[in-house]
């Protein structure tokens, strides 16, 4: 449906919905639009009660929106550079009820000055991750900046990671698995140690095209390997049990604003 909701640049969006309706999340129509990695990823996120959350190129704010959602007690801030996202993303947090905890500044990772002096308990991140000199630009410069690693590389990710975690702090991302070579390189140069891996696949027999990763910042290097997360069934076939569970709703939670001081200093 179209929602009756325009930016300021006059941008018609569309309305999706998650938990049955429970969670609301405008989109650009003519813009990027979050997919499955995201949903995947902010599923894997297990926050303990009371982290400070980074989520990190925020987008439309789909992963603060659903870790908001099913995590009440956390405290989110979403970093995006572009603009117009950076003003539907508060709208999202704001229709949901969750602007006294998720809020979302303007800013590029690589900037020291932006998040000057905050540090997080945990960073959460689908980074863009197609590698520019393979893979074709797109005609909408938005989806272009969201999905090429032009900015969000994994030397300048693991290096804003580290700057911006407390010692002891977790990192988790979602990423293609034939690039985990490179971003486990970067992340261990920046002492960022990955604990913990989650294969991706389409379905049981595939291969994986996506892994899921915790890394802990100055972590003791034991890393555990979890059993793959398939989103359907067969090819061609439903969605998985878990991959179906990711849309589910969640009874009893709050679907109310909670203010608080703001993390950013």
């Amino acid at each position: 449906m179209v929602k009756k909701w325009m930016s300021d640049s006059g941008r018609e969006t569309t309305l999706d919905t998650l938990f049955a309706g429970a969670l609301t999340c405008l989109q650009y129509r003519d813009g990027y639009r979050f997919n499955q990695d995201s949903v995947i990823l902010a599923h894997f996120v297990q926050p303990a009660p009371g982290e400070r959350i980074l989520d990190l190129g925020s987008g439309c704010g789909v992963i603060g929106l659903i870790l908001a959602y099913r995590r009440p007690e956390v405290r989110i801030v979403g970093l995006e550079i572009q603009a117009d996202l950076v003003a539907l993303s508060r709208r999202n947090a704001q229709d949901n009820g969750f602007a006294g905890r998720f809020e979302v500044v303007e800013g590029d990772l690589n900037g020291a000055d932006v998040l000057a002096g905050a540090l997080f308990d945990r960073i959460v991140g689908n980074p863009p991750y197609m590698d520019p000199q393979k893979s074709r630009g797109s005609r909408n410069q938005e989806r272009f900046l969201a999905r090429q690693g032009l900015q969000a590389g994994p030397e300048n990710l693991a290096r804003a990671a580290a700057r911006l975690l407390v010692d002891g702090g977790k990192l988790d991302l979602v990423y293609p698995a034939n690039r985990l070579p490179s971003l486990a390189s970067a992340l261990k140069k920046h002492d960022l140690i990955p604990a913990k891996l989650r294969p991706v696949r389409g379905f049981p027999g595939a291969t994986e095209m996506l892994v899921l990763l915790e890394a802990i910042k100055k972590g003791d290097g034991v890393l555990k390997t979890l059993p793959p997360f398939f989103i359907y069934n067969e090819k061609g076939g439903e969605y998985s049990p878990e991959m179906k569970s990711c849309y589910a709703p969640e009874r009893g939670k709050p679907h109310s604003e909670q203010p608080g001081d703001s993390i950013i200093p």
